[in-house]
C-alpha cells in the first residue's frame, strides 16, 4: 500500500515527484483549467487541510482523483508514465 502525504506547505513539484516515485505514473495538478505552477504551494491552490491518502490496490484512478478533490480541493489527472495519455478514471 502506497501513501501520498498532503501538506499545505508542500509544492506542486514535490507532490508530483512523491506520486511518481510511489506509483510510476504522472500526476498533473491543476489550478482552475490550467496546470498549476510547479513552484506553487498546495495552500496557494486552496488546500487548507492536511492528511495522508492511502492507496490500496483496490483504489481506482477515479476514486483517487475524486478523493483528492473532495477531501483537499485538489484538481488532478493521472497520466501514463510517458505523460502522453490520461488514465481513464473509470
Amino acid at each position: 500500500m502506497a501513501k501520498l502525504v498532503i501538506t499545505t506547505n508542500k509544492s506542486v513539484k514535490e507532490l508530483k515527484e512523491e506520486y511518481h516515485n510511489s506509483f510510476g505514473t504522472v500526476l498533473r495538478v491543476y489550478n482552475g483549467r490550467s496546470e498549476a505552477d510547479e513552484t506553487a504551494s498546495l495552500s496557494e491552490l486552496g488546500v487548507t487541510n492536511e492528511g495522508t491518502v492511502e492507496c490500496r490496490g483496490s483504489l481506482t484512478v477515479g476514486s483517487f482523483v475524486s478523493k483528492l478533490y473532495r477531501e483537499y480541493g485538489l484538481k488532478v489527472k493521472v497520466f501514463t508514465p510517458d505523460n502522453w495519455v490520461s488514465v481513464l478514471a473509470g
